[in-house]
């Protein structure tokens, strides 16, 4: 990991809340996010951009290896992503698609949707990075 920086394990970091939070918000009723005034379409719209942000974050302050450090999180996604619902099952919540079956099918439709967004935050990564005006050092908190 720290081959590719701490940019990247920032991503890293929002894939894994993608994941986790996505199954636990998916597990809740309408009537929560009605209580608590919160739209639950929007929140998990909101909670799709995370992996654009995760890819964006990486590709724009790695140092080195940008298109890598952006696309790796395709893999990290699709996994994570199905290894979560698979789980969120086996643990008894309900869920559109129970068993092995089903975490290919959330595989399947991670990879589709993760695809879109990952190389998007990708190409605005390296189209930002390589501005004249951007710092040529990469990230330093």
């Amino acid at each position: 990991m720290n081959y590719l920086g701490k940019a990247w394990t920032l991503g890293v970091l929002l894939i894994l809340a993608f994941a986790i939070v996505g199954e636990l918000l998916v597990a809740f009723d309408d009537y929560v996010f009605h209580r608590l005034g919160v739209d639950r379409n929007l929140t998990l719209s909101i909670l799709w951009v995370l992996p654009l942000v995760a890819a964006y974050v990486a590709t724009r302050y790695s140092r080195q290896h940008k298109l890598l450090a952006g696309l790796s999180y395709l893999v990290i996604l699709t996994f994570v992503g199905a290894a979560a619902h698979f789980a969120s099952g086996l643990l008894g919540a309900t869920v559109d698609f129970k068993g092995l079956s089903g975490a290919r099918m959330v595989f399947g439709i991670d990879l589709a949707i993760g695809s879109l967004l990952i190389v998007t935050g990708t190409f605005v990564g390296v189209l930002l990075s390589r501005h004249p005006d951007s710092p040529r050092t990469g990230w330093n908190p």
